[in-house]
């Protein structure tokens, strides 16, 4: 209490990222807050669809290639003639 007044603190948990996009009523582009430390916000349409595919079970970093991908042979030629002096493993290998 405050004097007479009664303070009443409602603690929100911060939700991880399946748990996202958090909105109110059924707007999901017009109700998705998002917090920071000054507060709340509403948050922008581009913010929600990273929001949406950000609570995707797997990151797109996770997947693994099942086929060997069509990667371009002299892009990737002169990628490690200009890279590969200052790695210290030879790439050169691996294909």
């Amino acid at each position: 209490m405050v004097g007479e007044d009664v303070v009443l603190a409602i603690r929100v948990p911060r939700a991880n990222r399946y748990q996202k996009p958090v909105f109110i009523n059924s707007d999901v582009f017009g109700s998705t807050f998002r917090r920071n430390p000054e507060g709340d916000y509403s948050c922008t349409k581009p913010e929600v669809k990273a929001m949406i595919r950000d609570a995707s079970e797997e990151s797109p970093d996770e997947r693994v290639f099942t086929r060997k991908p069509d990667f371009d042979q002299e892009t990737i030629k002169s990628y490690r003639s200009r890279f590969l002096p200052a790695l210290e493993c030879n790439y050169r290998e691996i294909s």
